[in-house]
């Protein structure tokens, strides 16, 4: 039931998940707040539906000591305190009495005030604020952080023969009920501040996964250091059979993967040589089936800074005789196979490998899950599973990894350096979403690099996304029609290294006289390293008057009907005729060579030149009143389309989705791919308001079933385009 999770990053497919409908209200809910305050909102033009309402606060129209520190228990409703309003804290600075919040109304009428109680004053409230639910886009990068977040807090202690206790390629197996008297077995090899002299098998145990001693009778190293060095152990149980593989990089220009067996776990046989390669060869990683052992490695006449590895698969009957190569491939753009662990699952072959980018090197890695139904063809999720934290035991660099699957939860073992060149093994453990969090609406990262820090929290703590070093990502999102409003927060470190970028862009599929028209406000040092820059169409760069300053910067571009105006901090730097509206398709956030900076909240929003003027009142004058004990609550009808989850989850052989509409009109739905691909289009037509219900089979639009793994599946209305994850297992 494990399956790639869609983390972002892979396809220009960016579902779009708008599914925060205004929810009724209960009357308990509206009574545990204190206070209630009305925000006027004046709409002097044409009906505005669906619009994003920017409501500043300070210290003339609000009192902040009203409200929780950070805003938390603010709560948005009609002024029958009936409907929710979705809404997101954009900035919340009690101290400085400051705050920006942007809510989300259904409909404001044309040439008139609607009014929109603000409630606050409930320290037991859960916060609300939701940029996905408010925003036609959003990602407050958070699923970046949580990279993090399940990194193990600090490293196991590991004894080694050499008494550094640094340990690189670790290989657990975890017995339930112990073999040979312990639960955990873990082949390593010490690896001493990188000397690859010490890095020779050795075996350690454990009953409780924390302590970990050398089983008695055992002296470590297994083997000792040959004319080269050793590495790379891999360890598996095969009926009473314990059995470790491992690696000999030989001075002889050869690498020998060599097999150690044992039926208690103290006494070794001699060294086998299974298979004799060439160097480099990395990482063999061993399973049995049942019937057949499956052996996994890299290998490549270039080594750690290889650009390219080749992918390699082998069987055998025994353990020792192997088949020939066959070449393996795995689906992973932009970057480099290193090392890995493969486990077989529920009939699904799955791996935990690490990678580093092209042009880089295996001292710059960051481990990926990935997955196969035939151990030859693989995809890897386009999102990290685990990054290197920004401090810590494990912020140097991420290595090899070995972990156990059951079902969607991990048992993880991973190696990893300090940036003080320190290698410890690490241990953590949760569900492979808990791993990788599959953003609200997703990024499909092109080319690039992710970190994840908290060095400069803006409004709270987000995971950043930074586009300095070696790479530059490239983050795309796609949109449709005009009147918008595109927004990114950005990190100014004033870098003023040779080509470095960092860009808002607009674009449209206009087709004359260049593929698309383009235009972008941001940084571009190429042209000026003192002031912000835009560009239009064949991207030409104009150095604008606005004077670059450190810290955090807002960079938008808004389009109504007529020349879209590229803002810095909210003032104008161009405006530019080059887009047409009608045929706006995507925007993208882009970050270049060199220098450092991040980028926080992007969110695009509805837009109208004439924005709606908005009031906040005076405190206690919205009148919402609890409703008597005991009386019926009057539902409200939601303001937005609705998609559930489907049941079941996986499916196997079929599964239902539920939707809702506010009012009838034509809708599809589909299942897609994780390329974005349709699959099966499951609805195309005009459906009335309500709920409806529609099955899946597993099967494509040509009658084949679907292989196993993830699919998407999208609602799109005129109004808007939702999506969900689903599994398919067989």
């Amino acid at each position: 039931m494990n399956t790639i999770r869609l983390n972002a990053r892979l396809a220009l497919l960016v579902l779009v998940l708008c599914a925060g409908a205004a929810l009724p209200a209960s009357a308990q809910d509206v009574g545990d707040w204190a206070y209630q305050m009305p925000v006027s909102v004046t709409n002097p033009g044409a009906t505005l539906t669906d619009y994003q309402v920017k409501i500043v606060l300070n210290g003339t129209n609000f009192d902040f000591t009203l409200a929780e520190p950070d805003g938390a228990d603010l709560l948005f409703t009609d002024v029958d305190g009936e409907v929710f309003y979705p809404y997101w804290i954009e900035t919340w600075d009690a101290g400085a009495q400051q705050a920006v919040v942007w809510v989300r109304v259904p409909e404001l009428p044309a040439g008139d005030t609607s009014v929109v109680a603000m409630l606050m004053g409930n320290p037991a409230a859960e916060p609300r604020s939701d940029g996905a639910a408010t925003f036609l886009f959003y990602s407050g990068f958070e699923e970046l952080a949580g990279q993090t977040g399940m990194n193990a807090p600090a490293p196991l202690v590991t004894p080694t023969y050499d008494g550094s206790g640094q340990v690189v390629h670790p290989d657990v197996i975890h017995v339930p009920g112990g073999w040979n008297g312990y639960e955990y077995w873990m082949a390593m090899t010490p690896y001493p501040n990188s000397n690859d002299n010490y890095e020779n098998p050795s075996v350690l145990v454990s009953n409780d996964n924390l302590t970990w001693v050398v089983p008695p009778g055992v002296t470590n190293p297994l083997e000792p250091e040959p004319n080269g060095h050793n590495d790379d152990t891999d360890i598996l149980l095969v009926g009473g059979e314990m059995i470790i593989y491992y690696n000999e990089t030989n001075n002889n220009g050869n690498t020998y993967i060599k097999r150690l067996a044992s039926t208690d776990g103290v006494f070794w046989s001699d060294a086998v040589t299974v298979i004799t390669l060439p160097n480099y060869v990395m990482s063999p990683a061993v399973i049995h089936d049942g019937s057949l052992y499956h052996m996994w490695y890299v290998r490549s006449a270039g080594g750690c800074s290889a650009p390219s590895q080749a992918f390699y698969h082998r069987t055998s009957l025994d353990g020792i005789a192997w088949g020939p190569e066959e070449a393996a491939t795995m689906d992973h753009p932009g970057r480099v196979l290193w090392h890995f662990d493969v486990q077989l699952n529920a009939g699904l072959y799955t791996m935990l490998l690490i990678s580093y980018p092209n042009g880089s090197s295996c001292g710059n890695t960051t481990m990926y899950y990935a997955e196969s139904t035939d151990g030859l063809t693989w995809t890897a999720d386009p999102g990290p599973f685990l990054a290197r934290s920004s401090s810590g035991w494990d912020n140097g660099n991420m290595y090899r990894a070995s972990f156990s699957i059951d079902g969607a939860f991990l048992r993880v073992w991973y190696s990893a350096m300090s940036s003080g060149g320190q290698w410890r093994v690490g241990y953590t453990e949760g569900d492979l979403d808990e791993f990788i969090q599959a953003p609200a609406n997703t990024w499909s990262q092109l080319v690039g690099n992710v970190a994840a820090t908290t060095d400069h929290p803006r409004s709270g703590t987000h995971g950043l996304r930074e586009i300095g070093g070696s790479t530059y990502p490239q983050v795309f999102a796609p949109l449709s029609g005009g009147n918008v409003c595109v927004n990114v927060w950005y990190w100014e470190a004033m870098s003023t290294t040779t080509n470095f970028m960092a860009l808002l862009r607009l674009w449209d599929s206009a087709t004359v006289p260049f593929p698309a028209h383009c235009i972008g406000t941001g940084i571009w040092v190429g042209r000026s390293t003192t002031n912000y820059s835009y560009h239009t169409e064949g991207f030409v760069y104009t150095a604008s008057t606005r004077p670059r300053s450190p810290g955090w910067r807002h960079l938008s571009i808004a389009v109504g009907s007529g020349p879209a105006q590229l803002r810095v901090d909210g003032n104008l730097v161009a405006t530019l005729s080059a887009l047409n509206p009608a045929l706006i398709n995507r925007f993208s956030v882009e970050g270049y060579l060199g220098g450092t900076g991040f980028f926080d909240d992007a969110y695009v929003r509805r837009y109208v030149e004439n924005e709606p003027e908005v009031f906040v009142g005076d405190i206690g004058v919205v009148g919402i009143d609890d409703r008597p004990d005991g009386s019926p609550e009057v539902p409200s009808p939601a303001a937005f389309a609705v998609l559930e989850q489907n049941v079941p989850n996986p499916l196997n052989p079929e599964t239902r989705i539920a939707f809702s509409l506010p009012h009838g009109g034509p809708v599809t739905l589909q299942i897609l791919d994780l390329r974005g691909q349709v699959v099966r289009t499951l609805v195309d037509g005009v459906r009335s308001s309500g709920r409806h219900e529609v099955v899946w089979n597993g099967r494509d639009d040509h009658g084949a079933l679907a292989a196993s793994g993830t699919y998407l599946y999208r609602l799109t209305t005129p109004e808007q385009v939702l999506g969900r994850k689903l599994m398919l297992v067989k």
